[in-house]
């Protein structure tokens, strides 16, 4: 947000206050070794444990400091930490990362073969898996993770490394991300909250604002062509409204009014 707001007003405060932020976030990065050996980083998200997802989002924006700061040392540091993290989640970790915030082990598993979290094969491809959730290792797909980490990160990183770079195939990480989103959708164009074990929480536009926004990020053709049929499905879908069951706790989570939860419309209780 203060990076965006500077790009917005030219307020140098928030530039120079956005990129200070990016420069605690690498301070807090871990380093652990890859399963081929390469130094990888991850980040504790605040929930006591990795989450590939949540971090992705973070990430992200040090692509863009990248791009706004003048610093040559700071651009550097940034790289840097962008490159850890993308060979932690494309090369797994040797032994089970730890975190300073708790003494609980996140798990008892790398993942197998030194692929990371990267899905590859049969109908997951594409898809990545959040880390570590529910106190073990999170391999099989997950929605939020596959859009911000395999979209938006390695989308976003192209703009400044190349597969020859790091010797991660960055392109084809993104574009099979968004691939996997794709074919995931229902066929009124509605994305499905995709994680294991199943969330019994009902979660309806997380998945599509998360993967909507990891179409914007992607630069490959074909997909840009993908992801505007995916946003006139979502679109129509939004404005002729969907029957959905109540959502229990939305008032209460979101701190609003009640939302209504029969058939929404564009002009409906929940924007």
């Amino acid at each position: 947000m203060l990076l965006a707001g500077y790009k917005i007003t030219g307020n140098t405060t928030y530039l120079h206050e956005g990129l200070r932020w990016c420069d605690t976030l690498v301070g807090l990065q871990y380093t652990a070794p890859t399963s081929s050996g390469a130094v990888g980083g991850y980040w504790d998200t605040g929930y006591k444990t990795i989450y590939i997802a949540d971090t992705g989002t973070a990430v992200t924006v040090l692509v863009l400091g990248y791009h706004m700061s003048t610093d040559a040392a700071q651009k550097a540091s940034y790289l840097l930490a962008l490159e850890k993290f993308s060979r932690f989640v494309t090369g797994g970790c040797k032994t089970v990362p730890h975190l300073n915030s708790t003494s609980v082990p996140l798990g008892s598993k790398c993942p197998p073969k030194g692929r990371g979290w990267v899905n590859t094969e049969g109908e997951d491809a594409g898809s990545l898996g959040d880390g570590y959730y529910k106190g073990s290792i999170n391999l099989t797909p997950y929605t939020i993770a596959t859009a911000t980490t395999g979209s938006c990160t390695f989308s976003e990183l192209t703009s400044i490394a190349s597969s020859s770079t790091w010797g991660i195939p960055l392109e084809q990480i993104s574009a099979a991300a968004v691939r996997w989103i794709l074919d995931s959708r229902d066929a009124d164009g509605v994305i499905p909250y995709t994680i294991t074990p199943k969330d019994p929480a009902p979660k309806l536009y997380q998945p599509i604002t998360y993967s909507c926004e990891s179409f914007v990020s992607s630069h490959d053709g074909m997909i840009s062509r993908l992801g505007r049929r995916c946003f006139c499905l979502t679109g129509r879908w939004r404005a002729q409204g969907v029957e959905r069951a109540a959502l229990p706790g939305d008032s209460a989570r979101d701190g609003g009014p009640p939302q209504h939860h029969g058939r929404l419309h564009a002009q409906g209780a929940e924007p």
